[in-house]
């Protein structure tokens, strides 16, 4: 269904060719971002970074004691290459002064070891609210016919969220019962060609 999911707690700026976050780009406020790179079922994809709204909790999954775990782990090593050369030190120093603490690397070695589970899922419960994500989806037209400014397939893809139609998760060894629409308002999506992104 897809070959790739991503999230980030920050609104991540990459450093030239790096895989690290580029420092001193200072903000009032943070957002939390959540790729995911789909295959052809991309309407299907979208639900599990949205969560199921007639789940039970209706929230997103919440983390595992053993994901957790991994995951603290993860942060407090791979955080160390952020801040291989002189200058990437000084950035990120120069960004803990600024909001008034101490580098990002040294407050995750400092917060991480103390924090739990269920700091974690608390946080997931407060802050992250399903019916009210923004999703944005890339369509690539290239290779199909195109009717002004819309392909296809963006039309097909747009219809298909506005008419909240039902999404069916099948595989070779087993067909999954039909999944209820995701409750998209329709007003709010439309297509917005690449050449005019960033022009508003």
């Amino acid at each position: 269904m897809n070959y790739g999911d991503y999230s980030y707690v920050e609104n991540f700026v990459q450093d030239g060719a790096s895989t690290f976050a580029l420092p001193n780009v200072p903000r009032r406020r943070q957002a939390l971002t959540i790729w995911v790179s789909t295959g052809r079922r991309r309407a299907r994809a979208l639900r599990d970074p949205a969560g199921d709204p007639r789940a039970s909790p209706p929230r997103p999954r919440w983390i595992s004691p053993e994901a957790f775990e991994e995951t603290r782990a993860f942060l407090l090593n791979y955080s160390k290459l952020w801040i291989q050369t002189p200058s990437r030190r000084l950035g990120f120093a120069m960004d803990g002064a600024f909001y008034g603490g101490k580098s990002l690397v040294d407050e995750l070695a400092d917060r991480l070891p103390r924090m739990t589970v269920d700091d974690v899922n608390g946080a997931v419960r407060r802050h992250l609210q399903p019916e009210s994500l923004s999703v944005a989806v890339i369509a690539d037209p290239a290779g199909r016919k195109r009717s002004s400014t819309r392909s296809a397939t963006e039309r097909a893809l747009a219809d298909r969220l506005r008419q909240r139609r039902r999404s069916r998760m099948s595989s070779r060894r087993t067909a999954r019962s039909r999944s209820e629409p995701l409750p998209v308002e329709r007003h709010r999506c439309r297509i917005v060609p690449a050449a005019e992104m960033f022009e508003r």
